[in-house]
């Protein structure tokens, strides 16, 4: 019986601090959804992606992968209305309310742990003057943790003893996410409170006992043409909850020609960070490189690769132009 108690604790105690985990990416500008779902369609209609590992020849390390989608209305609008007139494309530009949504999903492994998340975003846009535009969203999420009992060392292989608990180690809950964002063509600033029912949405009663808690952020972007080669980028991030305090962390990258970039960042006593990247018409690639310091000293480098493909907006045109890469 003893062993059947401790078995429950180490299970239950693993999925709740799977739950409670905080996502962190030294791309963390590509993932502006995610974080604040009032971001949705920020950048037009694209398709993003993520790839992030740790300890690369161990296997069963840490990794996670992230995929996104977003649509904003007014660019298929403007894409049609510039095959018909250019008159009503105008008019398009010039309407005060625009509408995007979104869908991501975020997979994150270390050996037998996973967790799914799965957002569906949407985001309106209100211009407040000529520049500035106030965003609002939300986004509904489900996420799932669990452990995968075929990647588990067991002392007697497919132990049945063991594997009888193994078949409960899933759980699922719904939550909601709010966003707000003040926005221009060159800056960004706003807070999203994630969790927003604190776990209410439990879909295992037997899970119930985790305990959440809410999620707070905040996000900030600037960027500059110094030249027509050159411009400047600055973004940032703060995350915060009662159990782990504050986690801030920023990043710098000079832009060439609007096509390539090179920059670094660093997250308060956890890592220093190197990343460039190239733009190729609708086409964008970026790579970077983490080195854990701090309390994080003791985890090995990370390598992250993105990709990110425009679909519909922010014309080919102003490429070399102006500054559009953040």
């Amino acid at each position: 019986m003893k062993k059947i108690y401790l078995l429950g604790i180490l299970l239950f105690s693993t999925l709740s601090l799977l739950a409670q985990s905080r996502k962190q990416s030294a791309n963390f500008p590509l993932l502006k959804q995610y974080f604040n779902p009032a971001l949705t369609g920020f950048e037009g209609s694209v398709i993003n992606s993520l790839y992030r590992s740790q300890w690369s020849s161990v296997e069963g390390a840490p990794s996670t992968f992230y995929l996104a989608t977003e649509l904003n209305v007014s660019d298929l609008k403007t894409w049609k209305a510039k095959e018909n007139d250019k008159k009503e494309e105008k008019k398009i530009e010039q309407s005060r309310a625009k509408h995007a949504f979104g869908l991501s999903f975020m997979k994150d492994a270390f050996g037998p742990y996973y967790e799914h998340q799965f957002y569906l975003s949407y985001s309106s846009n209100l211009k407040l003057t000529r520049s500035i535009s106030l965003r609002a969203g939300t986004s509904l999420t489900y996420n799932m943790e669990g452990m995968d009992a075929s990647k588990m060392n067991l002392e007697q292989s497919n132990d049945p003893f063991v594997l009888q608990y193994m078949q409960n180690t899933k759980n699922g809950r719904m939550d909601i996410n709010l966003g707000l964002m003040l926005a221009g063509e060159n800056f960004y600033l706003g807070y999203a409170l994630h969790d927003a029912t604190k776990g209410q949405g439990n879909l295992d009663q037997e899970m119930t006992f985790i305990v959440y808690d809410y999620k707070h952020m905040v996000q900030a972007g600037y960027r500059t043409q110094l030249s027509e080669q050159f411009g400047l980028v600055v973004n940032g991030l703060y995350q915060y909850d009662q159990k782990r305090g504050g986690s801030p962390e920023g990043q710098l990258k000079g832009v060439f020609q609007n096509k390539f970039w090179v920059g670094a960042g660093y997250r308060h006593q956890l890592a220093y960070s190197f990343n460039l990247g190239l733009r190729l018409q609708k086409l964008q690639l970026g790579y970077a490189f983490e080195i854990p310091t701090g309390e994080a000293r003791l985890i090995m480098q990370t390598n992250e690769l993105t990709l990110s493909y425009q679909l519909v907006g922010r014309g080919d045109h102003r490429l070399g132009k102006s500054l559009t890469i953040w």
